[in-house]
């Protein structure tokens, strides 16, 4: 009779720990996983980046670039 009752006691405990561990992770917050934002294309530079990709150009020695770049700010902004 005795090890009927220490094995029911064993079996119930058992229930508990498993249904308490199941329960328990259910109860979890999950982690907010953020919503990718869209990028923007920005298709016209302003001016002072045009300046310093130019700059930039001219410290690296591709003269052509700066200049081609030179060429298209005073073609946009002639004043």
């Amino acid at each position: 009779m005795k090890l009927n009752l220490i094995t029911r006691a064993t079996l119930c405990a058992s229930i508990l720990a498993v249904v308490t561990a199941i329960s328990a992770c259910g109860s979890s917050p999950r982690a907010q996983i953020p919503m990718p934002r869209p990028t923007v294309l920005n298709s016209s530079p302003s001016t002072a980046s045009e300046m310093h990709i130019t700059n930039t150009a001219l410290q690296g020695g591709n003269v052509q670039m700066a200049a081609s770049i030179y060429e298209r700010e005073l073609a946009a902004h002639p004043d």
